[in-house]
């Protein structure tokens, strides 16, 4: 996905909305980004698997924090990937009627281990595309010369899911939608709202270092 909305604008418009709650994240991209750009107060509580790697958090533990704490809200930021990974709990929010908001940045790829193979790995891609299919063989060097001309569309679509389940579903394309999208996942207080939101597939986290590496081996641009 090509051309989409900053991490840095998302997280802009989430701080202006949400200045109070329980914020949670995935495994991803998406964490660094919300370590980087979330604003923190007394009125504020994040929660992260840190170092961890557990994909697929973010979710069942907004729930937890929602059951724990059901006069504050909650917030839980994921990836794309991370999300499918326990997004079946969807249906337990969907029962217990919480008013969770679960803010997906979608870019079409992991993220993070991506971000790796571009940078540590002399770019060779292999398996972090979440829309290649068998018949996109030698189409796609990832260098965004030919997406998303050549890309089938993204599986699955998060707001038909949302639906399916019972939950309420936004997506954003337009960084001027985002407050809107904000404001309506804190008026609707009856089941979890999904604000899937596109950004660029080439956006990464900087400064990153490598595994093992030492601080002076940071790295501080991209390598496209």
């Amino acid at each position: 996905m090509e051309g989409g909305i900053s991490p840095q604008a998302i997280f802009e418009n989430l701080n202006k909305a949400f200045t109070e709650g329980i914020f949670l994240t995935d495994v991803g991209q998406h964490q660094m980004w919300t370590t980087q750009f979330l604003e923190m107060n007394k009125n504020k509580q994040l929660i992260t698997s840190g170092g961890l790697g557990t994909m697929g958090f973010g979710l069942p533990a907004a729930i937890g924090a929602q059951l724990g704490n059901p006069d504050k809200m909650v917030v839980c930021i994921a990836g794309d990937g991370g999300v499918q990974m326990t997004i079946q709990e969807l249906a337990t929010a969907v029962q217990l009627e919480l008013p969770i908001t679960l803010v997906i940045i979608n870019n079409g790829f992991l993220g993070m281990v991506r971000q790796m193979q571009q940078f540590f790995h002399d770019k060779n891609y292999s398996g972090t595309c979440l829309r290649k299919r068998k018949s996109c063989e030698g189409k796609c060097n990832f260098d965004g010369s030919n997406i998303p001309k050549c890309c089938p569309p993204y599986t699955p679509n998060f707001i038909r899911l949302a639906e399916s389940y019972g939950a309420y579903g936004i997506r954003v394309t337009d960084e001027d939608k985002l407050s809107d999208a904000f404001e309506e996942a804190k008026k609707n207080t009856d089941s979890p709202t999904i604000i899937e939101i596109l950004i660029d597939f080439k956006d990464v986290v900087l400064p990153m270092v490598q595994g093992g590496k030492a601080l002076d081996n940071m790295l501080l641009e991209t390598n496209y």
